[in-house]
């Protein structure tokens, strides 16, 4: 999983005092990487989950600066941080005013920052929780699947303050062959499930809860460090909410586990959620 725009801003605060001047609410989206853009014809070829850096060459005047933001939050970016200075000396009340409602972070960054530097910083910081992350979903997976080869698994959940009887949340999600072989094989899984991944550690990262998604031929299963309560009913009913609209693309089955899944059971429970 991504790091959290809200980490980024912590970062780059303090070494390069990028400030936040609206859309607060959307700081625990999710950031794959750091992308400057300068034209709104750049905007469709971004996948989403970009934070996106901009001088304002371009799109400078209100109106259009308006038509960019919201072109950015539409496509599905983070953020936006806006290189205040030479071409844009103040953030127009108009991009305030949309990135307020809209909860789409906006930034100004000093002109004086060198955003070679910047962006190399930021995509090092994102880097390196990825790698973490992905250490974390082998290390969660082996406990599945090699549950009896602790050795290679239990020191990176150590180091993740996880141990043989932390708590979990479980979730699987099946989504069942299409009858119709002909149709199936026309559908687009790859990119159904990348979507589908893509909206569940968005649900978590709001959340602040460590967790890991995976795919295993026609599952996808959600494991995350949370205890339970109230917290994990909001969760269940999220993915209950937004999985309607993928249900019209393609059949779906979620069973949610019991509260005493622990490190050492992980492997059992995977198994009897699978059954269901």
């Amino acid at each position: 999983m991504a790091i959290i725009l809200e980490e980024i801003y912590e970062v780059a605060l303090h070494r390069y005092n990028m400030k936040l001047v609206a859309g607060g609410r959307g700081l625990r989206n999710l950031v794959d990487w750091v992308h400057t853009v300068e034209e709104m014809d750049y905007v469709s070829f971004l996948k989403g989950r970009e934070l996106i850096i901009t001088t304002g060459i371009r799109e400078k005047d209100e109106e259009t600066l308006v038509r960019f933001v919201k072109s950015l939050h539409e496509t599905g970016a983070s953020g936006l941080v806006i290189n205040i200075g030479k071409y844009i000396t103040r953030v127009p009340r108009g991009v305030i005013a949309y990135s307020e409602e809209a909860g789409f972070p906006v930034f100004t960054l000093p002109w004086e920052v060198h955003l070679v530097d910047f962006n190399r910083d930021l995509c090092n910081l994102i880097y390196k929780t990825m790698q973490e992350q992905d250490g974390l979903e082998t290390a969660l997976q082996k406990a599945i699947f090699s549950h009896k080869e602790e050795q290679q698994y239990m020191p990176v959940l150590h180091e993740n303050h996880i141990h043989k009887d932390t708590e979990f949340f479980m979730i699987q999600c099946y989504f069942p062959a299409n009858k119709d072989i002909q149709a199936d094989d026309k559908f687009d899984n790859t990119q159904f499930f990348y979507r589908f991944i893509r909206q569940c550690q968005q649900i978590f990262a709001e959340k602040k809860v460590l967790s890991v998604i995976f795919q295993r031929d026609l599952y996808i299963t959600l494991v995350a460090k949370m205890p339970a309560g109230t917290e994990r009913a909001n969760v269940i009913q999220q993915i209950k909410t937004f999985s309607e609209s993928f249900a019209r693309q393609k059949e779906l089955y979620m069973a949610v586990g019991d509260e005493e899944t622990v490190v050492e059971n992980l492997w059992e429970k995977y198994r009897d959620l699978s059954y269901l």
